[in-house]
């Protein structure tokens, strides 16, 4: 039976939240394999840019992780404090 206008939507109905759609995992696929077949040819090209422009080429490279690495999101918080606070940073492995 088809969906009709009005009807309510079957609990069931369509992609589980935060699934990627298979067009979307493709393109993931073939891009990643496209920069692993040019790895070799990028890091010359990289050093070809470097030698004429050092920041032209870190650019070229960060643009470049960002498809392994994405960004992390940012966060602001606010807190208010009443009285003396103290902040401890600890490296990590203490």
């Amino acid at each position: 039976m088809a969906f009709k206008k009005g009807d309510k939507r079957p609990a069931n109905a369509g992609r589980k939240a935060g699934s990627t759609n298979k067009v979307t995992t493709e393109f993931k696929e073939a891009l990643n394999d496209l920069l692993r077949d040019c790895a070799p040819d990028l890091k010359s090209w990289i050093r070809e840019v470097a030698d004429d422009d050092k920041s032209k080429a870190l650019t070229h490279f960060a643009n470049l992780a960002e498809f392994c690495y994405p960004k992390l999101s940012r966060s602001d918080s606010n807190v208010k404090l009443s009285g003396k606070a103290s902040l401890v940073v600890k490296p990590s492995g203490e």
